[in-house]
């Protein structure tokens, strides 16, 4: 962060890590053979082998819609969109997820 008037959000890390904690103390203290948490877009999910789970992708321009879909058995997923977290700058759409390249808002539908 180079300006002093600039601020990062560990939030999105913060939840991942939270995510994964909870699911490996999950493992660990329980005779759970297979299970997910889900910490609304951050997920961790494991299984023996007797449990596949379904990971459902959505439209990004239709929230009702899926366009896809994989299996996992064991892992995590992270997923976002810009539906929930979006608004308006000067007549512009802006969104939370970042360009890598310029540290600003991604210019484009579909990241």
């Amino acid at each position: 962060v180079k300006k002093t008037d600039q601020k990062i959000d560990l939030g999105g890390i913060a939840k991942g890590y939270a995510v994964e904690a909870i699911s490996k103390w999950l493992r660990n203290h329980t005779n759970s053979r297979y299970g997910i948490v889900d910490g609304g877009g951050d997920m961790a999910m494991w299984s023996n082998g007797d449990k596949t789970w379904k990971i459902g992708v959505m439209d990004p321009f239709d929230e009702g819609k899926e366009i896809g879909s994989f299996t996992i058995q064991n892992g995590g997923v992270a997923t976002s969109n810009i539906i929930y977290r979006s608004w308006m700058q000067e007549e512009t759409k802006k969104h939370h997820i970042l360009d890598g390249r310029t540290g600003m808002p991604a210019v484009t539908e579909i990241v």
